[in-house]
């Protein structure tokens, strides 16, 4: 152990000793501290709270996420979970596991994608550190929202809505903003507004340790020497989880009544190959458009979802619209037209245009509020691209058409449109997010049940291959395979899939700040970003 190390976890110790731990030890075996997590955070965190795994029932409870069913049995195990009410819960907690060698993975909402809101104690002693109770909600006269890790979209989006505001982020209601605000946060506001990352004006971090840093928004000249501005980087963008525990955000919020002519658009149209192709070549002739790619606030964004329903109802393809009038244009129903004038002719289809205000169409109209698209086992992967070509199109149509057709797969794929605010002036230099000047976000997932069919999981995993491998001849993704931080899939070990995300001066910039806040690397996942000390 380095002298420095020594020094931190003797001064760590010293601060358990001095609340009480001393007198703790009376009675028990040597070396208690370290091995006993429930014992050792006694009279920091309520009893109730902390979880190990002989608390049968509340400990499966407890690890169980979005992603378990899809993980093998036992892969989420932490050596225990403690679920932290307060920053000083959360700062105990953090001492404990720096001096005591216990890896951290936090769950705000435990909706990441590949379970690494969770650990496996077989890979080495972890605690899961849950922060969903740390729920606060407040707005203050000007404006600003300050939010706890815990607060879902949903809660933020109703509660800023009841009062006529609202916030850029993504779609589904369920996710907490602990990790939502440090991957993205990417939604259809996001070519008008930015992404949620854009959007935070500071926040409250643990960092390993214990201490607690209050860090705010850099100025336009952000300065890379300053820890301020470093943490601000790294953690908007920079692998959630890498850097601490975040325990309340200061967001940027906005008035419904500054954009007026907010509108939202849809058309919902019974699937058929040839209807995708044709709403899929709208989407792409739209985003090809130099008037598309913006150095300003966009007006108009455009999503495209497809989702099987069959066998109890017609599969759809959804196309919904936002015109965000932030150039104070009305609405410029053009693109709407287009996209009805494609679907008309060959499937069922209805369409509509309403004005309303952002924070209604967010409630209403834009946010998932099922706790996932199905009650099946997934395979989720998504890349960002500048642009479709008629190839690639037609290899989405096909195989997706496909897999329609079989019982056991339910296909998901989403056409995101991004690039405007986000991408250039909002926010250079200062978050870490990467693929900032991508034009799409593509999202493609397949949900297997195998109680429909017994060969479902291999066949979702032979379309998602299939679908990938051909797409990646094609030109648009030829040499250019650019992977979204808040979806990793395939191999997650960040060492071996680094050049996926980040440009090599990005990653080194934030591997450097790793070194500094989180030399022995408390906060590890597979997926989090490793110090320099660590071999790679």
């Amino acid at each position: 152990m380095s002298a420095a190390l020594l020094t931190l976890a003797t001064a760590s110790l010293s601060v358990f000793v001095s609340h009480g731990f001393r007198s703790k030890a009376k009675g028990r075996e040597k070396g208690w501290f370290c091995h006993d997590v429930e014992a050792a955070l006694e009279g920091d965190v309520d009893g109730d709270r902390i979880v190990v795994p002989t608390d049968a029932g509340i400990y499966e409870t407890s690890v169980t996420q979005y992603a378990t069913s899809s993980l093998p049995p036992g892969a989420l195990h932490p050596s225990a979970v403690v679920f932290a009410q307060s920053t000083e819960e959360v700062k105990k907690v953090v001492q404990y596991a720096t001096t005591c060698q216990y890896r951290i993975a936090v769950r705000s909402g435990g909706h990441q994608y590949a379970g690494l809101s969770s650990c496996n104690s077989a890979e080495g002693k972890c605690i899961q550190l849950d922060v969903s109770q740390m729920d606060s909600f407040a707005v203050d006269s000007v404006g600003l929202i300050t939010v706890g890790p815990g607060v879902s979209v949903d809660t933020l989006y109703t509660r800023l809505a009841d009062v006529g505001m609202f916030f850029p982020a993504g779609e589904c209601a369920t996710v907490n903003m602990g990790g939502h605000g440090q991957t993205g946060g990417a939604g259809i506001f996001t070519r008008a507004f930015g992404f949620a990352t854009d959007n935070i004006e500071g926040f409250e971090i643990v960092l390993a340790g214990g201490a607690v840093k209050k860090v705010t928004r850099p100025g336009w000249a952000a300065n890379p020497l300053s820890m301020n501005d470093r943490l601000f980087y790294a953690v908007t963008g920079g692998a959630a989880g890498s850097w601490g525990v975040v325990t309340s955000y200061t967001l940027h919020g906005r008035k419904d009544s500054s954009y007026p002519e907010a509108t939202y658009f849809q058309c919902l149209a019974e699937w058929t190959e040839e209807a995708y192709l044709r709403s899929a070549r709208v989407f792409n002739e739209m985003v090809q458009d130099p008037s598309w790619v913006t150095d300003r606030a966009a007006d108009e964004s455009v999503f495209i979802s497809i989702t099987k329903r069959e066998p109890i109802e017609r599969n759809m393809i959804h196309v919904e619209g936002f015109w965000s009038g932030v150039s104070g244009a009305p609405f410029d129903d053009s693109n709407y037209q287009k996209f009805v004038a494609a679907l008309e002719p060959v499937t069922k289809v209805t369409c509509s245009a309403m004005l309303s205000p952002p924070s209604r169409i967010l409630t209403d109209n834009i946010t998932w509020y099922a706790p996932r698209e199905y009650p099946f086992p997934f395979l989720k992967t998504a890349r960002a691209v500048a642009n479709l070509d008629e190839d690639s199109i037609k290899i989405f149509a096909k195989n997706i058409d496909t897999m329609m057709a079989n019982p056991g797969v339910y296909p998901v794929q989403q056409l995101a449109s991004f690039t405007g605010q986000g991408n250039s002036w909002f926010n250079k230099g200062r978050s870490s997010l990467p693929h900032r000047d991508q034009k799409i976000i593509l999202g493609l997932n397949a949900f297997y049940a195998e109680p429909f069919s017994p060969t479902a999981k291999a066949d979702s995993q032979k379309f998602l291959d299939d679908t990938w491998q051909l797409l990646m001849e094609t030109a648009p993704f030829k040499n250019n395979d650019k992977r979204i931080v808040w979806a990793p899939f395939d191999d997650l070990r960040i060492e071996n899939t680094w050049q996926y995300f980040f440009d090599e001066e990005t990653y080194l910039r934030l591997r450097a700040i790793k070194t500094m806040v989180d030399p022995t690397d408390v906060f590890r996942t597979q997926f989090t970003i490793p110090p320099l000390s660590r071999k790679c």
